[in-house]
């Protein structure tokens, strides 16, 4: 609607996330755009919807691996976006919950600075994660659970339905 939207990502590539927008928003399966890397011409006849697929991507998107949290900030500072997105703060280089804390900070504080909303991606527990039989996941069960219980306002959680074998299908939960 309209909203300047950053997404800034350390754990899948730009390229890799472009793909699975352009598969969403064109209808073409996600490997037949993986495959035209390789092979240009696997898209040859649908190539006009994939240029206004990509003339309407909703967010600017920027591969943060080996930024520090410190130069995220200085760059939302300096892009003034309306909405940010992290996937996720659990890449960023840190030992201990404390120094997770200083990381979380920071993109705290810079959201209030830039008058951005702020999402931040995380990762659960590994001992939730191996529990795939558990109820769906608590705020408990997110690695450095009482730093985001002190600073988040709210938590949301994206549960995917996945089969037998383990592999995600299309329908997902937000709670």
């Amino acid at each position: 609607d309209g909203a300047k939207v950053s997404l800034y990502i350390n754990e899948m590539a730009d390229v890799a996330r472009v793909d699975r927008y352009l598969a969403r928003a064109t209808g073409i399966p996600f490997k037949s755009i993986r495959e035209s890397h390789r092979n240009p011409d696997v898209l040859k006849d649908r190539m006009g919807e994939v240029l206004d697929a990509l003339e309407k991507l909703p967010y600017m998107i920027y591969n943060i691996s080996g930024w520090t949290a410190q130069e995220v900030a200085r760059h939302i500072r300096f892009t003034q976006p309306d909405v940010v997105a992290v996937d996720h703060i659990h890449n960023f280089d840190f030992e201990n919950e404390r120094d997770l804390a200083r990381i979380s900070a920071v993109f705290n504080d810079v959201s209030k600075q830039a008058n951005c909303a702020l999402i931040l991606g995380a990762h659960l527990n590994e001992n939730r994660v191996m529990a795939a039989t558990k109820p769906r996941p608590t705020v408990g069960d997110i690695r450095g659970s009482g730093m985001i219980k002190n600073m988040a306002d709210v938590v949301l959680f994206v549960n995917r339905e996945q089969d037998h074998q383990g592999n995600s299908l299309d329908k997902a939960e937000i709670y």
